[in-house]
Order: C-alpha cells, then structure tokens, then sequence
C-alpha cells in the first residue's frame, strides 16, 4: 500500500522557523506512513498588493480529495479570512483539519505553551533578580496574543507589589525598529530608567538591547533584557540573550501523533495540546556571565551556512545568465542542470503566447480567479530513482498535481509546491521533493523565485521581438499600398516620384564614382596602386546600375 498523503499549509517557508517545522514535521510522519504536501506562498499576505494576488493562487492547488488531514499554520499568514477559508473548505471535503503553532477557533490545535513560559519569565526577573521597575516590550496593540502576555505580565507584577508606574507596557509591534522606536521612547521621556526590560519575543528584546547600548545603557549591569521564543540571533548576540526556547522536536512529534489520532478515531477529545518551553538563562539577564560554551560552534555554524548562500547565490546568477544566453529551448537543458533530483518545473502552457494582460480581475486581490489551466506542462524536471528519469514538455492534468506523483511520494517525506509567478501574472509551480541537504528548502526557495524571474525576461523578449517583427512587415506591407494604385498596382504619383528620386540618387552615385575613378587613374600615380585602388573600389559594381533612364 502507497504512503498516505497529509497537507501543510504554510507562508513564508524559507523562514528558519517554518523551515525547522516542515523538516521535523514531515520526518516524525514519515514513520508514521504519510507524506507531506506543502502549500506555501512566499509572502504572508500582509500587503494584498498584486504580488500576494500571484502568490496566493498557489493555494488553488490543495488537492482536498487527495488528502487525509491537513495542518494549518494560521499564524504564519496575516490574512485570517484566507486561512478561515482554507479551513472551511477542508471541513466540506470532510478531513481532518489541525491548526499549528497559533489556535484556531472551533478546530484541534498544537500550540506551545507561551502563556506559562512567559510567566516563568516574568517571575525570573522580578523574583531572583529583586527588580522593582520592569517594563514590558508587547507587539501589537490588540493583538490576541500580545494582550494574553499583557494579561500575564500586569498580574504577576501585581502579586509582587509592582505598581503601574512602574510596570508601564511599549509596543514594539514584534518587529526590530517599532522595538527601537519604544525603547528611545522610555530613554528620551525623562523618566527613570527600568531595572528590566521584558519581550514578548526575541526579535524586540534584540533591538532593544542595541538600541540601550546605543545610548552608553550596559546591558545587564544598567538594565536587564530578556525575550522570548528562542531565535538563532540570540545565541549568537553580545551579550547573549536570556530567552524562552522551543521544543521543537516534541511539538511535530505530538502534532504528528495527534493528527494520525485523528484519522484513526484515537483522538482524545483535547482541542489544544500544548507543549512545554524551557528558559534557557544568559548574559542579557546577569545569568552566566561566563558562560562561553557553544559560542565557538555557533560561530562556526553561522559562518559555514553564510558562506552557502553567498555560494548559492552565486549559482543562481549564473543559472540566471545562462538560461538568458541560451533563450528557448535551449535553457530548458541549462536549467536542468541546476535543479536538485525531485523537482518540476510546471508552466501554464498558454503562458508563452499570451499577448493580453489578462482579465479584468487581475491585480484584485478579493477576486479569486483559476489561476492553473487543466492541462498543465512539465516543462523540464529532474528525477533520479536509481535512474535518469528526467523530461522536457510533458503534458499532464492540474489535478493530478504531478504526471508521477503517487510514484514521487514513494521515499519522499515531502514535496514542496511554490509559486512561479511574476507579480500577479501566474506563470505555474514549481514542486520538488526532501534530499539530503539540509538546505534543501532554502535552495529551492530560491531557484524558484530565480526561474520565475527568468521566465518572464523571456517571454516578454519573445514578445518584443514578435511584435517588432510583425510591424516591420506591416510597415512594409503599408508602405507597398501607399506607392500603388490599388486597382491596376501599378505605381502612382508618389511611387512615381520615389522611383525618380532613387534613379537620380544613382546617377548621381555613378557620376560621383566615375570622377573618383578618373582621379584614381590620373597621371602621377603609379600603375600598381592605380590599378589596385581602381580594381578595389569597382569590385562589385554594376555599371548598368547607373545607366540613364
């Protein structure tokens, strides 16, 4: 029996975060049974400009018939009602839907535990470090999940004694330079300086601590900063950074073990699961002030993978160049070339001869449109199962997803399907399958966003030299009837006059040529250079040419 298939729906893929969760996720189902289809658009839909109109269209091709479950990161998208839709959509088709990382409302969801993690926090700093003055760095103002932390951090300080003077709450809207506006807010407004700084997620307490710094504020002698979730950077920053981390291993092993629940009637009834953070303690707090362990390992790391996308995008401008160089179809073999083992290239076919610019809708980000023609084209793809099983221009229908896929998901833990498009002109997708790299998502991330860019260059020069040459044998063609009677063809009055004007720019050429002639063979010369000056110049004339009419 063929491996059972699951979806994910996920933005923004080539985030580390959402990277480390679709790599875990996809493993810990695979021994289970099932394969991944990733869904994922490059963008998280915040601006609904004609960008996110191509992009979104990538979900069109959830094959919900196909699928046992299907996973939701709803907080990986900023636009909820496309996500409710998602959702919605999978209950008619009757499977199991599960929401990842942030809850939604009325379905199962597995979430981490950031409400008691932050409140370990939150005791960290005011019970084992006496502070008195504590500020709160929140996200947005409103936010669900930035007031559940709000709630938790108001509490806490007023177990402690703490009042709002001085547990006052900045918003830094989860991002680095709203961080950076609150922090100069509480430095520059003439109050006394906090004992601590509290984040509600490590991005913020990063630029808060540069920004202290900044400012001659040492950090954690003056004050205390601490964040929240556990990003790379804070490993890797001066002074380290004092944090909540995720398990990330248990949160796929549990999503994995929930949803196959699901499909088998072994649920358990818990709408939330939730899994448990640890704080891991640093410099930025007072914490291990010495502590150095890791430090070199990670520089080490940082660097090597650095050092592969600096690499690896040094490929892509070559692949980009080369595919330009080559033009159709030449670039098909270029662009072979560099694609990892498991990838399909998959074009509307109509893409190449389209001269509109598409419906009225287009640009319309509320307006769903069929983005994907029935019949779609594998314009080149790279498989290698033992043998070269690689193609040029397959045809196969939208509905299948792939010519081969129930032979594609054989050994595969996933296959990723992205956008080609150019901003809201939908070229196809791009799909490719788990290797052995562990870059393999951010490898492909970018091809595709390479190939995409590369198919329209040229495609538009087709179009620009179609169109160029089809008004030079229209201008031809005009030209012709304007210096013709159209009932006998014969010349007119201007075609008359344009022959005339061409038989005296002749004679005048010959008399011109002649004179020149003469002088070459004029007395003084010697007979080898006359001759060979005349021989040279009347190469190739026609004397006739310029005989009188």
């Amino acid at each position: 029996m063929g491996k059972k298939m699951l979806g994910l729906v996920v933005a923004r893929p080539q985030r580390d975060y959402n990277t480390e969760i679709i790599e875990r996720l996809s493993s810990q189902l695979s021994k289970l049974g099932y394969v991944l289809l990733v869904f994922s658009p490059f963008t998280d839909m915040a601006a609904r400009d004609r960008n996110d109109v191509g992009e979104r269209t990538i979900l069109q091709l959830i094959p919900y018939r196909k699928l046992e479950g299907l996973f939701v990161m709803t907080g990986s998208f900023r636009d909820q009602d496309l996500i409710e839709s998602i959702v919605e959509k999978g209950k008619e088709y009757g499977i199991k839907v599960m929401a990842l990382d942030f809850d939604h409302p009325g379905i199962p969801s597995i979430v981490f535990d950031y409400e008691g993690a932050f409140e370990s926090m939150v005791r960290h700093v005011i019970a084992e470090h006496r502070c008195k003055r504590v500020f709160m760095m929140a996200g947005m103002r409103g936010n669900e999940y930035s007031l559940a932390r709000e709630q938790i951090f108001i509490q806490v300080c007023r177990e402690y004694g703490i009042n709002k003077v001085n547990s006052q709450i900045f918003y830094g809207e989860f991002w680095e330079e709203p961080a950076r506006r609150a922090t100069r807010e509480f430095l520059e407004n003439g109050q006394d300086l906090p004992d601590a700084v509290i984040s509600a997620n490590d991005t913020m307490a990063l630029a808060c601590i540069d920004e202290l710094i900044r400012h001659g504020v040492r950090v954690p002698e003056d004050i205390i900063v601490t964040g929240m979730d556990g990003i790379i950077e804070g490993s890797y920053n001066t002074p380290r950074l004092t944090t909540v981390m995720t398990d990330m291993m248990a949160f796929c092993r549990e999503a994995a073990y929930q949803m196959d629940n699901l499909i088998t009637g072994n649920y358990d009834g818990e709408r939330i699961h939730k899994i448990s953070m640890s704080m891991t303690l640093a410099q930025s707090c007072g914490c291990c002030m010495e502590e150095l362990r890791g430090i070199g390992g990670n520089l080490v790391n940082q660097y090597q993978r650095y050092s592969y996308m600096v690499n690896h995008n040094a490929l892509m401008s070559s692949m980009r160049h080369k595919m330009l160089d080559s033009g159709r179809p030449a670039m098909y073999e270029v662009l072979h070339g560099y694609l990892s083992d498991e990838s399909w290239v998959c074009i509307n076919p109509s893409f190449w001869s389209k001269t509109d610019s598409g419906d009225e809708y287009r640009g319309d980000y509320d307006q769903d449109r069929e983005a994907f023609e029935d019949i779609m084209e594998v314009t080149v793809s790279r498989r290698s199962l033992g043998n070269d099983m690689s193609s040029f221009g397959l045809k196969f229908r939208k509905k299948a997803l792939l010519p081969d896929l129930q032979e594609a998901i054989e050994g595969r833990k996933y296959i990723m399907f992205l956008p080609l498009n150019y901003q809201d002109e939908v070229i196809g997708f791009f799909a490719f399958g788990d290797t052995a790299s562990d870059m393999e998502i951010y490898r492909s991330t970018q091809r595709c966003m390479s190939i995409s860019s590369v198919l329209h260059v040229v495609r538009d020069k087709e179009r620009a030299e179609y169109i160029n040459k089809m008004l030079k044998e229209s201008n031809s063609v005009l030209h012709e009837q304007t210096i013709h009677d159209p009932l006998t063809n014969l010349l007119n009055r201007r075609g008359l006059m344009q022959g005339i004007e061409e038989i005296c720019a002749y004679e005048e050429m010959s008399r011109d040529l002649e004179a020149g002639l003469a002088a070459e063979a004029a007395p003084g010369k010697s007979a080898e250079k006359t001759a060979g000056c005349s021989e040279g110049r009347a190469v190739g004339v026609d004397r006739s040419l310029f005989g009188k009419a």
